[in-house]
């Protein structure tokens, strides 16, 4: 798979969460992060505002297809649709398993801009 295909100007990781980072907006962005989906836990949208931030596709890459358990990378798509400052929260989670406490939170402050 092509790493980016959401034509992202800018990728966030694991170490951008807690920052403030300005992002462009009408310009997509990525979050690239760690995952195991084989095992049913994945990075999950835990809070957005739909007013100001648009999900786009998520896309798959590293690792051996069809191995369970082998860890991947995950790249999530968003764009600014507002300016403004707002949050975007990830939970690394089984989808199924709503009342059952996330594995790991990631929260990510963001400043949207002309």
């Amino acid at each position: 798979m092509k790493k980016n295909s959401c034509q992202a100007t800018l990728t966030l990781t694991q170490a951008d969460k807690g920052k403030t980072v300005k992002v462009q907006r009408g310009e997509p962005f990525a979050i690239e992060l760690d995952t195991n989906p084989s095992t049913g836990f994945d990075w999950l949208v835990h809070e957005i505002d739909p007013a100001m931030l648009r999900q786009g596709e998520s896309e798959y890459f590293g690792g051996e297809a069809g191995l369970v358990g082998t860890p991947l990378r995950v790249v999530l798509c968003f764009t600014g649709l507002e300016c403004g400052s707002t949050r975007l929260k990830l939970a690394y989670r089984r989808s199924w398993e709503k009342d059952i406490r996330p594995k790991k939170m990631l929260t990510f402050k963001l400043r949207i801009t002309d």
